[in-house]
Formats: C-alpha cells, structure tokens, sequence
C-alpha cells in the first residue's frame, strides 16, 4: 500500500506521543556515531512524550509547532521559535539541507544534555519562506 503525502499541520497537545516517537527515532538514527550509544538507548519516548506534551499546552505566541500528518501517522515535526534552527554541530547532512535552504551559521553553543555535552550550531532566515513547502530529504 502506497504511503500517503504528509500533510503539514499545526501540532496538537494529542500530537505529543507520536512526537516524542519521531523524535527519539530520528534521534537514534540520525546522531548514531555522532552522540554515544548509551545517550541514544536511554531516550524514553514515554518521558519526551511527557515534554512534548506541557510544551504544546503552553506553547509561546512567538513559537509554532507543525507535524507532518500521512494518513493520520505522524511522520515528521518542526518545533520553532522565529528563523532559527539549531542542530549537532557534526550533523553534516542536516546543515547541508539547511543551508541549501539558504540558512545562514547564526551562533555556536554547547548545552549539558542527559550527562553529555551537545555541540550545537544555529541556523538563521532572512526569509522564513523559504522553509515552507520544502521537500522532505
């Protein structure tokens, strides 16, 4: 059965399970090799789902939270705050997208995350536009 074209929407508090899912998913297969395997097995998906969840219900005015809906399964999600997206700093297909999107290197940071340090870098848009209707790599 052919899966269906995601649908872009805006997140709902009930989002919040399938959320933390793609999350952790993503998580453990985009950063394997580049976090350590104990970080990436110990995400909870029932804990992040917790998370997402108090965040949806008290989302800021000046933030937004799109999911990617295919028939119903959430496939994909976006959480931010205005043109600026941050990633693992040695997340190279992720700042390659980015930047094919026009994104510009805005900042550097390094956060405590579960134990370990993430090395992160924060992409910025003149023109958010460009983010909508992107396709999916």
């Amino acid at each position: 059965m052919p899966i269906p074209e995601p649908r872009i929407r805006r997140a709902t508090v009930e989002d919040a399970a399938a959320i933390a899912r793609v999350r952790v998913d993503t998580w453990r297969s985009a950063y394997r090799g580049i976090l350590p395997d104990e970080l990436l097995d110990g995400l909870d998906p029932a804990e992040s789902a917790v998370r997402w969840r108090r965040g949806l219900e008290t989302l800021n005015p000046d933030r937004v939270a799109y999911v990617a809906d295919a028939g119903g399964a959430i496939v994909g999600f976006a959480s931010l705050a205005p043109i600026l997206i941050w990633t693992l700093r040695d997340n190279a297909k992720a700042r390659t997208w980015y930047e094919g999107l026009g994104g510009v290197l805005v900042g550097e940071k390094s956060e405590p995350y579960e134990g370990h340090v993430l090395n992160e870098v924060g992409y910025g848009w003149r023109d958010p536009a460009a983010l909508i209707g992107a396709p999916a790599r």
